[in-house]
């Protein structure tokens, strides 16, 4: 899974099991969403999680969780007094996660929809930078909304637009060919509770 998701969606889950059962041996894997999926199903990962709906025949999926994208911004650099449309944020310039992310094919999804001209924009690898560099002023940002509510940074914003984004969807996946075990079943148990 992300970083980003590991915050989101496993901390709870994996504090609380982790204290049931001490003794399992859990190792995280971050990294790009189709990296990991490849890894499961070669079955070198127990299961992934992810911010999309990727259909895939090797793989057994649930949605566990609904999730929101927004667009933040630095009120000391930007002004939003009034709610925009999505398009109005092609006159300013935008901070966005690397293309091979799962956000990002998200964003260019939404650019392929509401932006009829060329976008300037500054990439980066995490959501946390995307963060970081929208609050230093280089531009807008889009983020999972629930990274703007966790940080309780005080100078980023959300952009009040008149439409809201289309939600995404936080999935889990486990290889539709190899027989979880134990811990793993007991593992899903403890995502599903905490979300």
């Amino acid at each position: 899974m992300s970083t980003t998701l590991t915050k989101l969606v496993l901390l709870n889950a994996i504090k609380q099991f982790h204290k049931d059962y001490p003794k399992i041996k859990i190792n995280i894997i971050n990294g790009l969403t189709s990296d990991i999926l490849t890894q499961l199903e070669q079955g070198k990962l127990d299961l992934a999680l992810y911010n999309d709906d990727i259909k895939n025949n090797q793989l057994d999926t649930t949605i566990i969780k609904e999730g929101h994208h927004c667009f933040i911004y630095n009120e000391d650099f930007y002004n939003f007094k009034n709610q925009i449309e999505i398009s109005q944020l092609a006159n300013y310039p935008l901070v966005l996660q690397n293309k091979q992310s799962n956000t990002r094919k998200i964003f260019d999804k939404i650019a392929d929809k509401y932006f009829t001209e060329k976008i300037s924009y500054m990439e980066v690898v995490s959501q946390e930078l995307v963060s970081v560099f929208s609050e230093c002023g280089f531009g807008i940002g889009f983020v999972i909304e629930e990274v703007l509510k966790k940080e309780k940074n005080n100078k980023l914003k959300k952009v009040p637009l008149k439409k809201d984004l289309p939600p995404f969807y936080i999935t889990l996946a486990k290889s539709s060919f190899f027989s979880p075990t134990f811990a793993t079943k007991e593992f899903i148990k403890y995502i599903k509770k905490f979300n």
